[in-house]
């Protein structure tokens, strides 16, 4: 575990909740901390799975893990990385706004089907906008602004420690709500965690990922971190 701030500390202690789990190696740390299956760790070199946290380029973990023969997990999106064919898996934006909507789309209370308009939104830290579109997100995020990052993905800025995410399935008439809130650290800690669990479990063959491409087995590893996902319908 490459944890280079709070996200990477608090998904430490979120795998070592884990039954399955046996031991975490902290790589990097600011603050390593050891505990009967956790203490500082020289390299990837022995472990299953390499985490990192880091928002800079995974391209040396990366390297490392190829020669060991180990899947990683990166918390950024990682745009450097280029799609190819890779000998390990290599999993991609392991964050709450990346990973979370194709989880929550999932989600069975959703009954998804190919026609229905879909709208994903997060919220990232920043100024609160102005102007744009209103998304409600559980609380105690609630009401927020939000501007298209693409198409049927919004974004919202928000000030605070809470983050959010929420999926929208459906006409105005008969909407299916899915969404989450948290501490936004430890809501980034959960995914994360879930991403390296699913991970484990086999979620991701050798190549390059988006950690959003499973979102089933995101899902089952999210109920296994115990994050509570809200679920609602709106007929207005």
């Amino acid at each position: 575990m490459e944890a280079t701030g709070e996200v990477g500390q608090r998904t430490a202690q979120v795998l070592l909740s884990q039954a399955s789990v046996d031991w975490v190696g902290i790589l990097r740390s600011t603050n390593p901390k050891r505990s009967k299956r956790s203490g500082p760790a020289a390299g990837p070199e022995g472990y299953d799975i390499a985490v990192t946290d880091s928002p800079g380029s995974p391209s040396n973990l990366i390297a490392q893990c190829a020669v060991t023969g180990i899947p990683v997990v990166v918390w950024a999106d990682a745009t450097d990385v280029a799609p190819g064919n890779a000998v390990i898996p290599i999993v991609l934006g392991a964050n709450a706004g990346s990973a979370l909507p194709s989880a929550l789309l999932s989600h069975p209370t959703v009954a998804l089907n190919d026609d229905d308009p879909v709208t994903v939104a997060w919220t990232e830290p920043g100024k609160p906008k102005r102007r744009g579109e209103t998304v409600v997100f559980p609380d105690p995020v609630g009401r927020a602004v939000a501007r298209q990052r693409s198409a049927g993905e919004l974004v919202a800025t928000v000030d605070g420690d809470w983050a959010a995410v929420v999926a929208h399935i459906g006409s105005d008439d008969d909407r299916r709500i899915v969404g989450v809130a948290d501490h936004a650290a430890y809501l980034e800690a959960l995914v994360l965690g879930a991403v390296v669990l699913a991970t484990a479990a086999g979620a991701f063959p050798p190549g390059v990922h988006s950690a959003g491409d499973a979102g089933e087995h995101l899902l089952n590893a999210l109920d296994q971190v115990e994050l509570d996902i809200a679920t609602w319908r709106s007929t207005v």
